[in-house]
């Protein structure tokens, strides 16, 4: 079902696909375990030929046989890892045998030699540390920002009501963790604690976007950087809560030029891979580039996937989202067929965190095809419903107030 990826054409085909947040480096990054498992899984149905470490609890039989019903071809070689233990043998012996590691998230130091990145660490880390974004993005096209030291924070009182607080550090982040926004960024005590550990902020002014949208990009080793598409985002509340994918949608030029610029400096610097970058429409006309992200993006791979499930199911419109919650897995897998098979929900990554003796923590990702937004969402409400989840969230769990937010 799904079409031939263009990510061995970008990546080369010694690279092998890294998307886990191991547990010392991932406090921006991943809420939890299980968070950080289903991660693995963000390039399952793109991989093609690459090979791919993936946690054990996202890529079982069963879930691979969910997944090939549901049309789509998992990646040909899937390295599998319970602990971090288990992973740290795999990553070495795949390094070990030449393959150049594609991380999604910074690894620990010294786990193998740093000729054994397709891009180096430092490069990686210092593209996604949010105090650069200024030194990619020209003036006039992202928000005004100031970086603050520990120490200019703790000197005197400030005022940071309305602004939007983001921590700079060399793990990078992602979903929204260490980002304060309003109106729990006038708290000023969470920004001092912050401050204490010795963690720099950049303060924002916070905008209010008509629209935001996530562009995509595939940067290789030669020319332009591949435009993947520029998916619109689904709020719920404050809440990020997917995206919606739309056939033969066209992005405004201006905003894929301005992002085929950043992917070019990167470029210039050594950066070979996918990068998502975030921008919202202003009301006056115009836009900003408000955050970038030098990886497999939430909606990277859907952006991928989504021309095979038009074909597949005559969709013209769909919502790539995640569901979270707890059921046995005995249930949870009847149910995931029987909405895959009414072509209510297609599934497109699954993980679980307990032993399979009884009810376990669970995240379903995947599409939720249809014609209008009104349909889709009572679709929405039928899957949480069927599954046992009160409600819908992107497992990224951003949080933006109003229409300003990410993918």
């Amino acid at each position: 079902m799904n079409a031939p990826s263009p990510l061995a054409e970008c990546l080369g085909p010694d690279a092998l696909l890294c998307g886990y947040a191991p547990p010392s480096l991932r406090r921006w990054i991943a809420p939890d375990e299980l968070s950080a498992r289903a991660f693995s899984a963000g390039s399952l149905l793109v991989a093609g030929e690459l090979p791919l470490l993936c946690a054990r609890e996202a890529c079982g039989p069963e879930t691979l046989g969910l997944l090939r019903e549901a049309g789509w071809d998992p990646a040909s070689k899937i390295l599998p890892f319970g602990g971090m233990d288990d992973f740290a043998r795999e990553i070495r012996d795949e390094a070990s045998r030449g393959l150049r590691i594609v991380n999604s998230f910074p690894l620990p130091p010294g786990l193998v030699p740093g000729q054994a990145y397709l891009v180096p660490p430092s490069l990686r880390s210092w593209l996604n540390d949010k105090a650069n974004l200024g030194a990619l993005v020209p003036a006039g096209l992202r928000p005004g920002r100031e970086i603050l030291s520990p120490e200019e924070v703790l000197s005197r009182p400030r005022d940071f009501q309305g602004k939007v607080l983001k921590i700079c550090t060399p793990e990078g982040n992602g979903g929204g963790h260490g980002v304060l926004l309003p109106p729990e960024s006038s708290e000023s005590g969470k920004v001092e604690d912050l401050a204490r550990e010795g963690v720099p902020v950049v303060v924002e002014a916070f905008l209010d976007f008509e629209e935001t949208r996530c562009l995509n990009f595939l940067v290789g080793s030669e020319g332009p950087a591949r435009f993947l598409g520029a998916p619109e985002q689904e709020l719920e509340g404050p809440r990020y809560a997917g995206n919606w994918f739309r056939a033969e949608e066209e992005a405004d030029p201006a905003w894929v030029e301005a992002g085929r610029a950043v992917c070019a400096r990167a470029a210039a610097l050594g950066y070979r891979g996918p990068v998502g970058m975030d921008a919202g429409r202003l009301a006056e006309g115009g836009f900003r580039i408000f955050d970038l992200n030098f990886r497999m993006n939430g909606s990277t791979a859907s952006l991928l996937l989504f021309p095979a499930l038009r074909l597949r199911h005559g969709a013209s419109l769909a919502l790539r989202t995640s569901f979270r919650g707890r059921l046995e897995p005995g249930r949870v897998f009847p149910e995931l067929r029987d909405l895959s098979r009414r072509g209510l929900f297609i599934l497109t990554g699954l993980a679980f965190d307990g032993d399979g003796l009884g009810p376990a923590d669970f995240i379903a990702s995947g599409f939720l095809p249809g014609r209008g937004r009104e349909q889709i969402q009572q679709a929405r409400e039928e899957v949480a419903a069927r599954l046992g989840v009160p409600g819908i969230r992107s497992n990224s769990g951003w949080s933006r107030p109003g229409p300003g937010s990410r993918a």
